[in-house]
C-alpha cells in the first residue's frame, strides 16, 4: 500500500517556519535581510526551498561535493547558481556573500576538517555564518549512494561557542531519542515526543546542551 505523506498547505508553511523556536524561525530575520546566500551542501535543495518559502528573493548559490546532489537541486530551481566544490577549498572571493549556511554539514566531516571548512567559509561571508547540526555524535552510515552522508563527528555547543558562535537549542534530546541515542521509531512514541518537545523547546532553546540539535550564529564585522 502506498504510504501517504502530509504536507502543510502552502499558505501556512511560512508561518510554521517562522515559529520562534524552529531552526528557520531562529534565523529568518537574518535571511530575509540578506541579498546573497551561499548554501554549503545542497543535498536536494530542501533548505533553500524552505528559505524561499520564508520570502527570500535574493541571489542564492549552492555548493556540494557530490555531483548527483547538484543535479537534483538544479531541477528544484531554488538556486541561481550551483557549483561543484569542497567546502574546505571554495573558489569564492572574500566577503562576496552576505550569509553562509552550513545546515547539517559539519557532522559529516572529521572534527578538524569541519573546523577547517568553517574557517574556509568565514572569509567569504560579509555578515553571518549560520550552522545547524545535531548536538553530539549520532551514528549514520552513507545514504543514497553518497559516502559523504556518513556522520564522522559530533559537536557540542561549547565547541562552537569557542569558535565565536552564539548557540540556540532546537527540540529536546531526552524526549526525541532513546537512551542509546537512536531516534525513536514507534509512531505513537514519536507523536508523544513531539508534543512533549514543544513544551520543552523554550528550555532547550536557552540551554542547548539539553536540545536535540543546535543552530549556531556567528556575526561578522561588516
Amino acid at each position: 500500500m502506498r504510504k501517504l505523506q502530509y504536507f502543510p498547505p502552502r499558505w501556512s508553511l511560512g508561518l510554521i517556519l517562522r515559529f520562534p523556536f524552529h531552526r528557520f524561525g531562529i534565523i529568518h530575520e537574518i535571511l530575509l535581510s540578506s541579498e546573497t546566500i551561499l548554501d554549503v551542501g545542497v543535498r536536494d535543495a530542501f533548505v533553500m526551498k524552505m528559505i524561499r518559502h520564508l520570502g527570500f528573493e535574493g541571489e542564492s548559490i549552492g555548493i556540494d561535493i557530490f555531483i548527483p546532489n547538484l543535479l537534483k537541486s538544479e531541477v528544484k530551481k531554488a538556486y541561481n547558481h550551483l557549483v561543484a566544490c569542497d567546502a574546505r577549498r571554495t573558489p569564492f572571493k572574500g566577503r562576496s556573500v552576505d550569509v553562509v549556511l552550513m545546515f547539517e554539514v559539519i557532522e559529516h566531516m572529521a572534527k578538524h576538517e569541519a573546523i577547517k571548512a568553517i574557517e574556509s567559509v568565514e572569509h567569504i561571508a560579509k555578515r553571518y555564518i549560520l550552522i545547524s547540526s545535531p548536538i553530539g555524535y549520532f551514528p549514520q552510515s552513507e545514504l543514497y549512494g553518497n559516502p559523504w552522508e556518513k556522520h564522522e563527528s559530533g559537536f557540542m555547543p561549547d565547541e562552537l561557542r569557542t569558535l565565536g558562535f552564539k548557540v540556540r537549542g532546537v527540540g529536546f534530546r531526552t524526549i526525541s531519542r532513546t537512551r542509546n541515542g537512536a531516534p525513536i521509531s514507534s509512531p505513537f512514541k514519536v507523536m508523544i515526543s513531539e508534543m512533549a518537545s514543544v513544551l520543552l523547546w523554550l528550555l532547550s532553546f536557552s540551554k542547548p546542551e539539553l536540545a536535540e540539535r543546535m543552530v549556531a550564529i556567528k556575526r561578522l564585522n561588516e
